[in-house]
């Protein structure tokens, strides 16, 4: 029996987070375990008059995706060298600068799978649950409540951020504030902006939830700023791994974004 709630997912993707609009080609992505999802978005395409390039994967990772993604298992980048991702890092990101730039409007979200729910500690029925919960919701409603927290940011010159272990600084000094409420994320729910870039100073830990990014998974990450620019690192587990991801270009080691939800 067909879950519901995946066409309320899929209008959700197109209509609102897309805003589909006639004639266009949309390029639909993800994992064959997403096949429903898959299928009720092209639908949804259909019905905006336009039309759906479905670009399925059998790993779940796939090209650039406007829908992803739904892996059969979340470390599957994991064997991959890591000389080798960092070249297949360098080579797309001249191609991504349309995404980028939103120049071309996306959406990345998640299906529920397997993987997905045994990295959440929940079972599979549970973590759906949870998903769902988390995106299938009044975003004009969020975005008027987090749009009341930004502006104070907006007037803002500094941030602190004080924690166990936590204590950084940064200026957000005439920069504008963004709100994601049903757009390129799916689920949103944050406020968002991009720190001064020589403004960073102190230490940020973060202890509670591990990093998980190209298969691997990064514990314990410390990292200590000066002028902007992360001056040293450490992490309790794949250390190296972050060392390598700092040192992939001139502006790693600075902060893009800072983001609150």
């Amino acid at each position: 029996m067909s879950d519901p709630r995946v066409e309320q997912y899929a209008k959700l993707l197109v209509e609102t987070c897309i805003d589909v609009q006639p004639g266009w080609q949309v390029m639909v992505s993800g994992g064959i375990l997403a096949r429903p999802l898959l299928e009720e978005v092209s639908r949804a395409v259909a019905r905006r008059g336009a039309y759906a390039l479905l670009r399925p994967s059998l790993s779940g990772y796939g090209n650039i995706p406007w829908l992803q993604e739904a892996p059969e298992n979340t470390r599957e980048l994991a064997a991959v060298p890591s000389e080798r991702l960092q070249r297949y890092q360098r080579g797309l990101r001249p191609h991504q600068q349309r995404i980028f730039s939103h120049e071309l409007k996306w959406v990345g979200c998640q299906y529920p799978t397997t993987a997905l729910a045994q990295d959440a500690d929940l079972p599979l029925e549970a973590f759906a649950d949870f998903l769902y919960g988390a995106c299938l919701l009044d975003w004009e409603a969020e975005r008027t409540r987090m749009t009341r927290y930004a502006e104070q940011f907006e007037a803002a010159e500094e941030v602190r951020i004080v924690s166990n272990g936590s204590d950084l600084r940064l200026s957000i000094a005439d920069r504008p504030v963004m709100v994601d409420a049903g757009g390129a994320n799916m689920p949103g729910g944050e406020f968002f902006t991009s720190p001064v870039e020589d403004s960073a100073e102190g230490e940020i830990v973060f202890g509670e939830f591990p990093a998980v990014y190209a298969g691997r998974e990064v514990r314990g990450i410390r990292l200590r700023f000066e002028g902007g620019r992360v001056v040293d690192a450490s992490a309790e587990v794949n250390e190296d791994f972050l060392i390598e991801q700092l040192d992939l270009d001139e502006g790693a080691r600075r902060l893009g974004e800072l983001g609150i939800g």
